[in-house]
């Protein structure tokens, strides 16, 4: 296994805010860390090697595409939620 270090022009407050930001993404895309002391949580590696990969998209939004972007993630996100995920909140 090997690792990937990032130098980001911020405090390591900053720094850690973004990871867990990243993180928190990528477990509403489904990459979720599977073992080790930060399992069940995001898995920011593995999104960004689904990015690399290709099998993931970024797309910026902008003014022009912001409603029709809204509505979709919307609509795909009630379209994967688990019937019984009330139950855990």
């Amino acid at each position: 296994m090997a690792t990937l270090g990032l130098y980001l022009k911020t405090t390591q407050e900053e720094a850690n805010c973004i990871r867990a930001k990243l993180n928190a993404v990528a477990l509403e895309l489904g990459f979720v860390a599977q073992r080790g002391p930060t399992a069940g949580n995001g898995n920011l590696a593995a999104m960004l090697v689904a990015i690399a990969d290709g099998r993931l998209v970024i797309q910026e939004v902008t003014g022009e595409n912001r409603g029709s972007l809204q509505r979709r993630c919307r609509d795909e996100r009630e379209s994967r939620k688990d019937p019984f995920s009330h139950q855990l909140e």
